[in-house]
């Protein structure tokens, strides 16, 4: 590539002051806005100036910059307003995560909470409408490319329309029942074989907005 001294060499003395000038001005230009239509030195410099090539070619390259940077930005739009979508949904659902604290080797707890072939937790969902998984660590629930369990704690997850706050309450009070019962069995197993239990057998973990107002008193007593 030429040199912009050598170039400058071949600029006549005629135009060498404003050349000079122009120079200094694409100097504080970013890269990216250099053209040969509004750069001062493409204007300065006379027809014939191998350094006038050397701009016009970076037009070239900017103009071809700033097409793929428009495509980005088009795609990044796209990713943002998808995004976007997904979190207006998630706010119009009423929702609440159970922590699960009963581990103990032997102890199948998730097979014992959504019965055989899932029918405990269709049974709920068949009468409220809510949606109920268990999901997180643990829970061979492969929720992540179809391959691997969500990198979150053990949890049940309730999920209900945020207009029907009586089925996502109904659904609720119908899994504390189930983790009652689990709690029990649970309790039953670490005695039976010796076990230290955990203290706490489930938690209160996120929840939606408005989750705690549906819910009232059926939280009360839950860590």
């Amino acid at each position: 590539a030429l040199s912009l001294s050598d170039a400058l060499e071949e600029v006549p003395g005629a135009a060498m002051a404003a050349t000079s000038a122009a120079v200094a001005a694409v100097a504080r230009t970013p890269l990216n806005h250099i053209t040969s239509e509004t750069t001062p030195l493409a204007v300065a410099l006379p027809q014939g100036c191998p350094l006038l090539g050397q701009v016009q070619a970076s037009d070239s390259i900017a103009t071809a910059g700033s097409e793929e940077s428009g495509g980005s930005m088009a795609e990044a739009d796209r990713r943002l307003g998808s995004s976007a979508a997904r979190r207006h949904f998630r706010q119009r659902r009423l929702w609440v995560h159970f922590h699960l604290h009963m581990q103990a080797t032997g102890f199948d707890l998730v097979a014992g909470l959504i019965g055989r072939g899932g029918r405990r937790v269709r049974a709920i969902a068949d009468a409220t409408n809510a949606k109920v998984r268990i999901r997180g660590r643990g829970s061979g629930h492969l929720e992540v490319d179809g391959v691997s369990e969500a990198p979150a704690p053990l949890m049940v997850a309730v999920t209900s329309d945020h207009d029907d706050a009586a089925g996502f309450r109904a659904a609720v009070a119908m899994v504390l029942q189930e983790l009652q019962t689990s709690e029990q069995r649970y309790k039953l197993f670490c005695r039976k074989h010796c076990v230290r239990s955990s203290a706490v057998c489930y938690s209160v973990g996120a929840a939606s907005d408005g989750a705690e107002g549906v819910l009232g008193d059926l939280l009360v007593g839950i860590p």
